[in-house]
Parts: structure tokens; sequence; C-alpha cells
């Protein structure tokens, strides 16, 4: 997947820059052996880890929030770009399912690094916790939400991530259905636009998921990414208290 620059005041695209380029493979056991032979793993920083996280948010909210919605649209997409209230609409859209698609690939990379390595859950929540932080804070200029929001969100990422790592990890499948209804509730609404379905967005984001999580394990660094968690030692607070 492809890697872009952190937002500045100049360009406010972020993680979305070029969104709409990036392409993921289906996960088949044929490209599975390919990329076994032929695929380097290069996430193997910490910086590596953190763009290509937020760029998999990025990715998620783009199929399953604009082309979803321009699925949904169908004919009549072209003209409804051209009305400012839905622009604003699809804008609110992305930036709040933003913030929920960043939970779900840390969650997602998450349960591929217990499932590749040895190491301790909770240094490895810590530091995947961590980078979301970071990636939500980098992206305040852009987003429409208020930055109140915003930081109150990224000061939780790091909890959800340790409460994640407390109990046996969860399927990619399973992740999705947990922050669909979120994603759903915060979709445009036009009447030119078909009524939204919820199971078929749902469908769409597992299958995305299911993708991220292929491309993840065959790009992940497993050896560096655990010596990175184990000196990182990032663990959030205990949310128990």
């Amino acid at each position: 997947m492809g890697q872009q620059r952190n937002s500045t005041k100049e360009n406010l695209l972020g993680a979305f820059e070029n969104i709409e380029n990036v392409s993921l493979d289906s996960p088949s056991w044929l490209k599975r052996i390919y990329a076994f032979f032929f695929y380097r793993s290069d996430l193997d920083t910490l910086v590596k880890l953190k763009v290509y996280l937020g760029r998999s948010a990025a990715y998620l909210t783009y199929k399953n929030v604009q082309e979803y919605s321009r699925s949904r649209a169908g004919v009549h997409w072209n003209a409804l770009l051209g009305e400012e209230d839905f622009q604003q609409a699809l804008e609110a859209s992305r930036w709040s399912s933003f913030s929920i698609t960043v939970e779900l690939v840390g969650e997602m990379a998450l349960i591929v690094l217990r499932q590749k390595t040895r190491m301790d859950p909770q240094d490895l929540a810590g530091m995947i916790g961590q980078l979301l932080k970071e990636i939500l804070v980098e992206h305040q200029d852009a987003s429409v939400c208020s930055a109140q929001e915003l930081n109150a969100l990224a000061q939780n990422m790091s909890t959800k991530m340790r409460t994640d790592a407390l109990v046996p990890a969860r399927s990619v499948v399973d992740i999705a259905a947990t922050q669909v209804s979120k994603i759903f509730c915060s979709l445009p609404v036009h009447k030119r636009l078909h009524g939204h379905d919820e199971l078929l967005l749902l469908n769409g984001l597992r299958l995305n998921l299911l993708q991220l999580q292929h491309e993840f394990s065959i790009r992940a660094n497993f050896k560096a990414l655990t010596e990175l968690a184990q000196n990182h030692q990032t663990r959030s607070p205990d949310p128990d208290l």
C-alpha cells in the first residue's frame, strides 16, 4: 500500500491523499504462496508502521463511506457532489468514520502480531495504541471533528488496545461487527441516495479488513516489530481503574 506524508496546513488530505489509487490483493491461497516467496517485509520501524496504519484506516473509510455512497447513488453521484450540503455531509461522515477505522486497523494489527509473535500482548497493545493516538492527533487540522472530540478519542486509543489485549484475540471478521453501526449512522443522507443497507456495509467492511490482514501479514517484519514493542514498553493505564 502506498505511503504518504502527514498532513500540513497547505495540504489537509493527510492519509487520504490519492487514496482512490490504492488497491489491495484478495487473500487467495495462490497469492499468499506467491507473497511468501517474493514479497518483502518492509514494515520494520515505528514510523513505517504508523504511516501504514493511518493509510489503512483511510482506505477503509474511503471504501466504506465514499465508495459505498457512490454505489448507492448510482447515476446521481456527480450531481450529488455538486451540492454543497452533500459535500459537507460526506466530509463529516469521512472524518467521523476515520476515528473508527483507525481503531479497527489497530485491532487488526494487534490480532496479527499476537498470532505471529510471542510478545506480551500488553506491550504490543501499548505500542500500537500510542501510534493510533499520534495518527489522530496529526489529523486534527484536516478533520471536521472538533479538536476536543478528536483529542478525547486519541487519548482513549491506548486504553482500548490494552482492553483488547486482556481477552483472547478475536477474528478479524468479527471485529467489523462491533463498529459497523457507528459508521452506518454517520453515512450521508440524501433523497437521491437509495436507502442505506447496514448488512451490505458490514460485508464490505469485513472483506476490506480481511484484505488488509492479508497484506499486513505479508508486510509486517515480525522480528523487528517484536523488538520495537519490547523496547517501547508503553503501556496504557489499567482500563479497570
